[in-house]
């Protein structure tokens, strides 16, 4: 029976894994290894469009199946049931829980490509317009799907502070441009409410105060109109940005300011508790609850 035809589950495409530089790609890689018979990985290849591209030339099939190396997917991952009848340039998307602020969205989610629309489309580095120049759902038929496929962790400070670097810039655009703060809050509601956790909640994790770090300063960064796109998207040159000190008061009360709205970060306890109440509006939830 034809995947156009029905409902399916993950373990019936081919997945490829990517990483870069994460510390935990290797036991991460061995995890999914041992719940999904065909995976394959690549490594070190610079850029989004790049390194999927590199995925895609890998597959003889027509869709296939990619996990971010800072993800470690569910012991039930094969399992996973979509919602979604395949179709050419269709981009559905499994989400991840995360461990730092218990955001459970598209940020280092699980995803199915139409092989030859990945091929032929160029985002991200190879864009040419603004619009495809940081993410893919513009360019492709996006679905979001409610069920977690896997859990996204940090394991250092410089990577918790590029995750977070990197949302608090893209959650505030929309087709990749930022469109003012009202525009934000009465049309992308989701994604103010997304920012808000980045810079509330984590400090209760041993990285979570650099994860808030790095979306404050990603945000500031937006919000004063101060970068190019590889300020973004080009993983080296974040790094480089990574602060030898924090100034995390001083830069939340002026990012309070320009989005006029009072932001206070959570202390510890009160941090795993709003990520324990808030488990409750995803599917296994308890389960995720575990590790926080």
């Amino acid at each position: 029976m034809s995947l156009h035809d029905c409902e399916f589950k993950l373990e019936d495409l081919p997945i490829v894994f990517i990483s870069y530089n994460e510390p935990q790609a290797n036991d991460n890689f061995a995890w999914l290894q041992e719940r999904h018979f065909n995976v394959q990985r690549i490594d070190g290849i610079k850029g989004s469009d790049a390194a999927h591209k590199a995925a895609a030339r890998l597959i003889d099939e027509e869709y296939f199946v990619t996990v971010d190396a800072d993800c470690k997917v569910v012991p039930w991952f094969a399992d996973v049931p979509s919602q979604t009848k395949l179709s050419p340039r269709i981009n559905i998307s499994f989400p991840s829980v995360n461990l730092v602020n218990g955001l459970c969205y598209g940020n280092g989610s699980t995803k199915i490509w139409h092989t030859p629309s990945m091929l032929s489309t160029p985002t991200h580095e190879s864009a040419s317009d603004d619009k495809h120049k940081f993410e893919f759902c513009w360019a492709f038929n996006y679905v979001a799907e409610k069920q977690p496929a896997g859990m996204v962790d940090f394991f250092s400070d410089r990577q918790a502070w590029r995750a977070g670097y990197r949302e608090g810039a893209k959650l505030l655009m929309h087709e990749g441009k930022f469109k003012g703060v009202d525009f934000l809050k009465e049309n992308c509601w989701g994604n103010f409410c997304r920012l808000l956790t980045w810079y509330t909640v984590g400090w209760d994790h041993k990285h979570g105060l650099y994860a808030i770090s790095g979306a404050v300063t990603g945000s500031l960064m937006v919000l004063n109109g101060n970068y190019e796109a590889d300020d973004i998207r080009d993983f080296d040159i974040i790094d480089n940005k990574f602060p030898k000190e924090q100034w995390l008061n001083e830069d939340i009360a002026q990012l309070s300011k320009l989005l006029d709205y009072p932001i206070q970060p959570l202390e510890p306890k009160l941090s795993k508790q709003h990520k324990i109440i808030n488990s409750h509006n995803y599917h296994a939830g308890r389960y995720f609850s575990k590790f926080f």
